[in-house]
């Protein structure tokens, strides 16, 4: 099963199910620190979302430190100890 499974008729927005399936990711260890997450192109269209709602989601995660973003790089875990409960 894929870390990013999200269900379209629940009440949760798209976005926050993606972070929060990011999140598990990390805290499950199956995302460690220093993986690359994919490029929001890529996660995009793997979970038939918008490009906007990835970006929203990896704010999020970037915002609470699981995550940094490098230009030109992609987008990193950054600690498997920084998991909280959103």
């Amino acid at each position: 099963m894929s870390i990013y499974a999200i269900d379209r008729e629940a009440d949760t927005p798209l976005y926050i199910q993606i972070r929060d399936c990011i999140t598990a990711a990390i805290g499950s260890g199956k995302l460690n620190p220093g993986d690359r997450l994919p490029s929001v192109t890529a996660l995009a269209k793997k979970i038939g979302v918008t490009q906007a709602t990835i970006r929203r989601a990896l704010q999020d995660l970037s915002q609470a430190g699981h995550t940094s973003c490098h230009v030109g790089r992609g987008t990193f875990i950054q600690d498997a100890n920084a998991v909280d409960d959103k």
